[in-house]
């Protein structure tokens, strides 16, 4: 698997994650509703880490190609941290707590929808082989641990 193919597949399970979660707030218990908010938020703030690392460090922001790209990843990423926060500090039994939680899952399906149509292809695009090999080396050493 490359580091593209990945990302895909890891940005599908993210927004399944998250839109599985809003199916079911009112019908599972609190406990699950919240240790499944827990486990979304850690799996999409890793997600996006792994985008900055894996992918996105090997351009500057500045690079004519992909600074434009580059801005609005930074800004939807943004959204979403901003989003965590509000939902962090509301109870899960709290009004606004399941709208918080619907913004955020709409925040990733948006996300993802970016990163399939102009993130990945851009990174492709500008990426010269040698940088593709060594994310794709990266991405291997990572997986590993």
């Amino acid at each position: 698997m490359n580091i593209f193919e990945y990302f895909r597949d890891d940005d599908k399970r993210v927004k399944a994650m998250a839109h599985e979660i809003v199916e079911h707030y009112a019908d599972w218990p609190q406990d699950r509703v919240f240790e499944s908010v827990k486990k979304l938020i850690e799996v999409v703030e890793k997600h996006m880490h792994r985008v900055e690392t894996l992918l996105l460090t090997r351009f500057n922001e500045n690079d004519p190609e992909m600074e434009s790209v580059m801005a609005r990843w930074s800004t939807k990423k943004l959204e979403i941290k901003d989003c965590i926060d509000g939902l962090v500090m509301v109870h899960v039994d709290e009004p606004g707590f399941e709208d918080t939680l619907m913004r955020l899952s709409k925040l990733i399906e948006n996300l993802a929808r970016f990163d399939k149509e102009e993130l990945y292809p851009k990174v492709q695009e500008c990426a010269t082989e040698k940088d593709l090999s060594a994310m794709n080396k990266n991405f291997q050493t990572q997986m590993q641990r």
